[in-house]
């Protein structure tokens, strides 16, 4: 009768440890595809406007004079409401340029290039709405953790046809 109770024992913990390995394979699988997926944080603008890289930027603005750039070098939160905002208006001629590299000449050579002595102070993982006309920034509006879509629905009506 013990020999039974004992293989009775047996097979309850070689169930039990079954049954943990499996719950903490899927608990590390799950933290493991988090941790991937918060790398490739993407931004909802990819999916609206124009996506380019600095370089490919100031190639375009040469050719497209009248535009609003969508500058990032960190991901908001308030993106995802100004792209379903750029998508209810039907907005077109928005550039998003993600700067992830930290390229710090793009903003100086925007600045020497295109700016109308008007340029905004750079802070570390700054994000910025700026307005060109005919190739040139006449407006900028930075993008913090206090920016509303309704500052930026300002800005727009401010600066152009864009609504």
């Amino acid at each position: 009768m013990k020999k039974q109770e004992i293989l009775k024992k047996n097979y309850i913990i070689v169930a039990l440890l079954s049954i943990m390995t499996l719950l903490g394979t899927f608990y590390l699988k799950k933290v493991y595809q988090n941790g991937n997926a918060l790398k490739e944080e993407k931004s909802p603008l990819m999916e609206v406007t124009s996506l380019l890289n600095c370089e490919e930027f100031l190639n375009y603005v040469q050719e497209n004079g009248d535009i609003l750039l969508y500058y990032s070098q960190k991901y908001s939160n308030l993106e995802e409401d100004f792209a379903s905002f750029i998508k209810e208006k039907e907005i077109k001629n928005v550039v998003y340029v993600e700067n992830k590299n930290n390229e710090k000449d793009f903003l100086e050579r925007l600045k020497i290039e295109y700016s109308n002595n008007i340029f905004p102070s750079v802070k570390e993982n700054s994000s910025f709405l700026f307005s060109f006309v005919e190739g040139k920034i006449v407006d900028f509006l930075e993008i913090n953790e206090n920016t509303t879509l309704e500052n930026i629905q300002i800005f727009l009506e401010k600066n152009g046809d864009y609504l």
